[in-house]
């Protein structure tokens, strides 16, 4: 009985693997990026009693900085800039819950695919140095995203910081 009940788990188990390879395939070859998607504050409150959306606006740039990827320590930025968003606007109890949140939920075996670092791109998983133009393409993507300008002007300019110089040379 117990064999059996192994079994019908492990063919459950591939059968859902198997499912998800044919989604992941059946992406159409030209669309690159997932649209951003925010819930706010992930696994945690979007603010406290009296203020119950006091930390929003911290962990929906998060999920921005997390949408467009990159590099292990560009990742740590956005880590950090989540904790001093929410020292700033709770105090820092409430930042050290929220860095040691994300920097945890980095090691869960289980992931949320819209919440992974780099979750615009289909083909990408991990880190690594986004190319000139997927930069570019995340730039031509913020200003069309219904968030504060502020927010997008900051994740412009982070965006704009990390394009590769361009050198002029003389014919």
């Amino acid at each position: 009985m117990k064999l059996l009940l192994l079994i019908v788990i492990l063919l459950s188990a591939s059968t859902q693997v198997l499912a998800v390879r044919r989604q992941k395939a059946s992406f159409p070859p030209d669309r690159e990026m997932r649209p951003f998607a925010t819930d706010g504050c992930t696994m945690a409150p979007d603010g406290t009693v009296n203020r119950p959306r006091l930390f929003r606006p911290c962990c929906v740039a998060h999920d921005l900085r997390y949408w467009g990827g990159g590099t292990s320590l560009e990742r740590d930025r956005a880590d950090l800039a989540l904790r001093a968003c929410v020292r700033e606007l709770g105090g820092p109890g409430w930042a050290t819950i929220f860095y040691n949140g994300v920097r945890a939920g980095r090691l869960s075996p289980w992931t949320i695919a819209a919440k992974r670092w780099g979750n615009a791109w289909y083909e990408h998983d991990g880190y690594r140095q986004l190319s000139a133009e997927e930069l570019q393409r995340l730039i031509d993507a913020v200003p069309g995203l219904k968030l504060p300008e502020e927010m997008k002007a900051l994740y412009l300019s982070e965006l704009l910081a990390r394009l590769p110089a361009v050198t002029e040379t003389n014919p």
